[in-house]
């Protein structure tokens, strides 16, 4: 009977890890590459965040936890020593990290949203004032919001 149910077990973890699939890959300017994975399991999935450069690949975050992996944004400085990654999520708390590559070592949560913030508000159309009249928390608020989504599957269907 414990054999059955190892097996079992071990089928499960082969299919979720057969069933991971890189929804997005970003190019920094130095031809480092981010890839976003993410793999469903029942209630849960897990995102992960993985850096390739110079022939290696680190993961530099994971998680665990319930989750929709749209929208997402991924910014990079100009001399592809910082990444940073948004990814929303309609069930639970947003991921926002950057990722210092020189220092090896994650970004300030603050570093990180101003980055994203910035970047965003240069390739969407950031309204001033939410559906209901208010401000605009954030760019990042307002892209993880309804009408952030689809202005981000819009530009996404674009191309």
């Amino acid at each position: 009977m414990h054999m059955v149910t190892l097996a079992g077990f071990c089928l499960i973890i082969v299919l979720q890890t057969a069933c991971s699939k890189a929804f997005h890959t970003s190019t920094g300017p130095d031809g480092s590459k981010i890839t976003l994975w993410a793999t469903p399991g029942g209630g849960d999935s897990s995102l992960e965040i993985i850096l390739s450069e110079n022939g290696r690949t680190s993961k530099i975050y994971g998680d665990v936890s319930d989750r929709s992996v749209s929208p997402f944004h991924v910014t990079w400085t100009n001399d592809s020593k910082t990444v940073y990654v948004l990814v929303c999520n309609v069930y639970g708390p947003l991921t926002v990290i950057g990722y210092d590559r020189n220092l090896r070592k994650a970004t300030t949560k603050a570093e990180a949203e101003a980055a994203l913030d910035a970047s965003i508000r240069e390739k969407y159309p950031v309204p001033s004032k939410d559906s209901a009249g208010g401000p605009v928390e954030s760019p990042i608020s307002w892209l993880c919001s309804p009408a952030g989504s689809k202005s981000f599957e819009a530009r996404r269907n674009r191309g």
